[in-house]
């Protein structure tokens, strides 16, 4: 599938033709029509996008910062119409809770410190309604991402920051079975919240997120990247039970 690749502060970054999905469905959204086109809904649906899109690469930035922070190399970032990656070159010695919570953590902690910058800047503009409501959808955007990566379910951010927090206190793998299980109730709600309010991208999300949870359950080491046996998994949280 066509992207379009280029380099920020020297990092791979590859943006997939299918994000252009989103100017198409936020122009119908906003009352766009072919039949009766006006440029109105064009031109939300275009600045909202690029929000959008601007938020996740300011999310996958931030994972790449902390990792460039603790001396781990992030070999390109990606970002497509659902989701964005940075793909970390995690250490080939294993899980390292207290080295990783830092990169895992600045993804949503950057996108929760845009938005509040745009909430204050959404003051210095209260004289100009557009400039004001411009504002409030990079708060809204950006404020929702960083929400969303830090509900702790797998494959979000939450669960890998919880788990490396938890890991600093028990064995990584009991730590891992444990937070998939958090992980798994968590998609539950988010699925059960997605039905109430008609969340139509989380109510397609959610089942994929159920199963990352409990495939996690069956299978922890695969988390912690460990190559640890069955029998000493069971053993290991035997005695932390």
């Amino acid at each position: 599938m066509p992207k379009l690749k280029f380099h920020i502060f020297g990092l791979r970054t590859e943006i997939s033709i299918t994000v252009l999905i989103w100017p198409i469905l936020l122009f119908y959204a906003f009352g766009g029509t072919i039949k009766e086109f006006t440029w109105e809904p064009l031109q939300m649906a275009f600045y909202v996008s690029l929000s959008i899109w601007i938020a996740i690469l300011l999310h996958e930035l931030g994972h790449a910062a902390g990792a460039h922070m603790v001396d781990i190399e992030t070999e390109k970032i990606e970002i497509s119409a659902i989701m964005g990656k940075a793909s970390i070159a995690w250490p080939e010695e294993g899980f390292n809770p207290k080295r990783e919570l830092l990169p895992l953590a600045l993804g949503p902690l950057t996108n929760l410190f845009v938005s509040g910058v745009f909430w204050g800047m959404s003051r210095f503009f209260s004289y100009d309604p557009v400039l004001e409501g411009m504002c409030f959808i990079f708060v809204g955007i950006h404020a929702a991402i960083g929400i969303f990566n830090l509900v702790p379910t797998l494959p979000m951010d939450g669960a890998k920051i919880l788990l490396c927090l938890h890991a600093l206190l028990v064995p990584p793998i009991v730590a891992a079975r444990r937070v998939a299980t958090v992980g798994t109730i968590a998609a539950l709600g988010l699925l059960y919240v997605a039905f109430q309010n008609g969340y139509i991208l989380v109510i397609g999300l959610s089942p994929l997120f159920i199963l990352a949870n409990i495939f996690a359950i069956k299978w922890p080491e695969h988390l912690i990247r460990s190559p640890i046996r069955k029998a000493d998994s069971m053993d290991q949280e035997m005695r932390h039970g």
